[in-house]
């Protein structure tokens, strides 16, 4: 179960009733917060904090008074908890479910806020299943963005990416065969005939 700051590829999906798994919310607009210092004795210094990064409520009790009498700082960044912002939760949004599994696996914070903030786009992401049709994003070898029609072969954890991935095959004949894997290591499909993708890049089913 990934905890905050793991990387590792374990599966959490459908799991959220764990007490020691923390609330996470999504930052809905840039704030200011502040990056604790390398070396001892130094001071933290200002950060910006991006909208749509993950962050998860520090404890009471480990929440630090603030040397300027503003309020002590209550959230941490989900990544890295080093970084911390005070927020009276105006600007966040708690997630709920599996929406962090498929939120976290969108790389650029930016894309995620887009994609959370979409009427509608998490709960049918969260719907599609094994065979499902959907209309995906791919770039082709020549950095062009392609719009395809692919099926949905797997969903879950792959190796080195965090949160839900989709496995999807292409179904385009003019593209097939223009992908970056065979499917390997979660189903088998033709040579290159299938991409691994978040959910930023499924457009509708």
């Amino acid at each position: 179960m990934l905890k905050r700051g793991d990387s590792s590829n374990s599966y959490r999906l459908f799991n959220m009733a764990d007490p020691n798994v923390p609330l996470v919310s999504i930052l809905l607009h840039r704030t200011l917060g502040d990056q604790k210092p390398d070396r001892e004795g130094d001071k933290p210094f200002h950060v910006y904090i991006n909208k749509g990064e993950l962050l998860v409520e520090i404890p009471l009790k480990e929440q630090i008074p603030r040397e300027d009498g503003t309020p002590a700082h209550n959230y941490s960044m989900y990544y890295d908890p080093y970084v911390t912002m005070y927020d009276s939760g105006e600007n966040l949004s708690p997630l709920h479910g599996a929406e962090l599994d498929y939120l976290e696996a969108i790389e650029a914070a930016s894309v995620r806020a887009q994609e959370y903030l979409k009427p509608n786009k998490l709960d049918w992401i969260m719907d599609l299943r094994h065979g499902d049709k959907v209309y995906f994003k791919m770039e082709n070898g020549d950095g062009v963005l392609l719009f395809l029609q692919g099926k949905v072969r797997y969903y879950g954890p792959i190796p080195k990416h965090r949160g839900v991935m989709f496995g999807i095959e292409i179904m385009d004949k003019k593209h097939k065969g223009k992908g970056t894997t065979d499917g390997s290591p979660r189903f088998q499909c033709g040579h290159n005939n299938a991409v691994y993708v978040s959910m930023d890049k499924i457009i509708k089913k």
